[in-house]
């Protein structure tokens, strides 16, 4: 699992989205989870994303978002395949911690990132 405290630190999500579309085949999908409860960090991540793509001419990345743990693991279960995971790891219900380590027995290749809003405010 691949830890990190999410700062927007963009250099370090551009290298990991650009490792995993080298490893994809021409043509695949980049699927990428989000999965947080706050709805405006879920919409500064789809944002993110955009601007990701649209800079770097990548229109084969597909994002899906949940508010919860139990939504993302039901999209697992019908198959879904993600390559990449953002994940709160503070949720109510099922938290993110115990949903990426479901998701890495089904799919060991999936790479996690837990993602940590704190408010210092």
């Amino acid at each position: 699992l691949f830890c990190a405290e999410f700062d927007f630190t963009a250099v370090n999500y551009y290298d990991i989205i650009k490792k995993q579309k080298t490893n994809q085949k021409r043509g695949d999908f980049l699927n990428i989870a989000i999965c947080d409860d706050n709805p405006l960090f879920r919409q500064e991540m789809l944002d993110f994303l955009k601007i990701y793509s649209s800079q770097n001419g990548e229109q084969n990345i597909f994002v899906s978002a949940f508010s919860n743990a139990e939504d993302l693991l039901d999209s697992v279960k019908k198959n879904a395949e993600y390559q990449i995971c953002l994940l709160d790891i503070i949720m109510p219900g099922m938290n993110g911690i115990d949903c990426g380590k479901a998701i890495q027995d089904r799919s060991p290749k999936t790479i996690i990132i837990f993602a940590l809003q704190i408010n210092t405010s």
